[in-house]
């Protein structure tokens, strides 16, 4: 069984879903995507156990808050942590859940991400081609 830390991205845009699984990757750091809520909780329950979720709150059929609740609910997930994605005001903000302010900066997502993910091995860049 593989335990390496992986990061859950759960946005219905994919063009910021794609853009911050990508920046994520970069920095050495799994992602996994999911489009939507419904999308994120099936992943959940099929055995996805990520050591962090970015949940963004706005999202059709059901919002970050509501999947955040079945989260918590369930005490195969409720250890993991969570943080909401947002523009919207604090109010969008529900209890036991991290708060990243749309839009994203990146300085700041990684930052959580290394706090819940540890840092990723650094690459080596030398030239490994024999003298």
């Amino acid at each position: 069984m593989n335990h390496e830390p992986v990061v859950l991205v759960v946005e219905d845009d994919d063009d910021s879903r794609d853009v911050i699984c990508e920046m994520l990757r970069e920095e050495g750091f799994a992602a996994a995507a999911a489009s939507g809520s419904l999308e994120a909780l099936t992943v959940l329950k099929a055995g996805l156990h990520p050591s962090l979720i970015l949940l963004d709150v706005r999202m059709p059929l059901m919002d970050g808050c509501d999947v955040l609740n079945v989260i918590q609910r369930d005490p195969d997930l409720a250890e993991i942590p969570v943080a909401l994605m947002t523009a919207g005001p604090e109010r969008d903000l529900a209890p036991g859940a991290l708060l990243l302010r749309k839009p994203l900066d990146f300085d700041t997502v990684i930052g959580l991400v290394s706090e819940h993910c540890g840092r990723p091995p650094e690459l080596d860049l030398r030239d490994s081609r024999p003298a």
